[in-house]
């Protein structure tokens, strides 16, 4: 079956737009299921999936984080998938800190 003109053709996406595509809603629906909680709430889930996170990164090898990955805009190393989500969230931390000091460490 045909999507409608007005959606457009999808699978004439880029790349980087099928990526973008992705992480709206990634984004958009962690939105939708955390609406009502609490700032201190966001912080604590935040810095429990980033310690979460440290300690998974530990545990894989050398060769697995040169291993290839499936990812939306194609294979990528499993340790470059880490590094940017790292550099990713750099991004975003000044604003934060300036807004939630009392929240971050």
């Amino acid at each position: 079956m045909e999507m409608p003109d007005i959606l457009g053709n999808l699978s004439a996406l880029t790349p980087q737009e099928r990526l973008e595509m992705a992480l709206a809603s990634a984004n958009q629906t962690y939105v939708n299921e955390h609406h009502d909680d609490s700032m201190e709430m966001l912080a604590a889930d935040y810095l429990a999936v980033r310690h979460e996170t440290l300690d998974l990164l530990q545990q894989f090898t050398d060769d697995q984080l040169t291993a290839l990955a499936p990812t939306v805009i194609g294979d990528q190393a499993v340790g470059n998938l880490f590094a940017g989500r790292a550099e990713h969230a750099a991004t975003h931390m000044p604003g934060l800190r300036g807004r939630f000091r009392w929240l971050l460490p």
